[in-house]
């Protein structure tokens, strides 16, 4: 999870909470680069120990 400022409107700036996916892949040298970045609000912020508990699928998401 990432946060960053973006502008809501000509003269305010506000920050916002984003869920970021990065997919990497080799090249043809064998060195990683970025394929892939998708960003989207984060509408209900959880916790690293609720993220891993949902990872694993012993606890169902609550929204």
């Amino acid at each position: 999870m990432r946060s960053t400022r973006m502008p809501m409107s000509a003269d305010a700036v506000g920050a916002e909470e984003l869920r970021v996916t990065l997919v990497y892949r080799r090249d043809g040298a064998g060195e990683w680069e970025l394929a892939h970045r998708h960003a989207d609000p984060l509408v209900h912020g959880i916790d690293l120990g609720q993220a891993a508990a949902i990872a694993r699928g012993s606890c169902p998401p609550t929204l």
